[in-house]
């Protein structure tokens, strides 16, 4: 407690919510500071808040039992799986003179190896570009998981929100999950907070996003 209490007075953290796992239980759980420092509202272990990129880790497990279901094949080019070429949708419309994207597959997607930048709007001109040889190296990309949120979602016909809440969500009883803003979470919600600890509100997410847009709890 002591520890936690001094890194977030040195890092100027507003709340934290720590899980200890041992073997696979909960050895420890506990949650610090605020959920609303203005209104002095405690965060609690039911309290909502953007998971961002640990979403990609909860969509990585559910991608995964469409493998073991040989509904998705790992190492196949995820181009055979769309029924147009990639460029011919308007999301991808930049790579229509790279030959590439043909060579990337589903495994090279989940591992961060497509050649993808993070998120285009990071790049100089805005643009999505492959820059090296698809899985020769690692580079991490949020493009590449959104890239495969289509590719799942195309070969199930089903939204990426019904697919968590049917496989991941309901199964693991995560009661205060969901991919996108659900009205119950108004009750106990975690506010952002910027790196001077000003309050930026709630993130309600109405788009799923496989990449971030994850709404959950530190008790799901």
């Amino acid at each position: 407690d002591k520890t936690v209490s001094r890194l977030m007075q040195a890092a100027k953290v507003t709340g934290v919510g720590i899980t200890i796992f041992n073997q696979g239980d909960i050895a420890y759980q506990k949650t610090y500071g605020f959920r609303d420092k203005d209104q002095s509202l405690a965060l609690s272990p039911h309290s909502v808040m953007t998971a961002a990129s640990f979403t990609k880790v909860a969509f990585a497990y559910m991608v995964m039992q469409l493998v073991d279901e040989s509904i998705l094949d790992l190492d196949k080019p995820i181009y055979l799986y769309l029924p147009k070429p990639l460029p011919e949708y308007d999301k991808y419309k930049d790579l229509s003179n790279d030959p590439r994207y043909k060579k990337i597959t589903s495994r090279m997607l989940l591992n961060h190896t497509s050649g993808f930048p993070n998120w285009r709007w990071l790049t100089d001109d805005n643009k999505l570009a492959i820059y090296f040889e698809p899985g020769s190296r690692f580079a991490y990309s949020g493009e590449g998981i959104s890239l495969l949120q289509l590719v799942v979602e195309t070969i199930t016909n089903t939204p990426l929100q019904d697919l968590m809440l049917q496989r991941i969500f309901k199964p693991f009883a995560m009661n205060r999950s969901s991919m996108v803003w659900q009205t119950p979470f108004e009750s106990d919600f975690a506010n952002a907070y910027d790196q001077n600890q000003i309050s930026l509100g709630p993130q309600r997410r109405k788009k799923a996003d496989a990449a971030g847009s994850m709404q959950t709890t530190l008790h799901d």
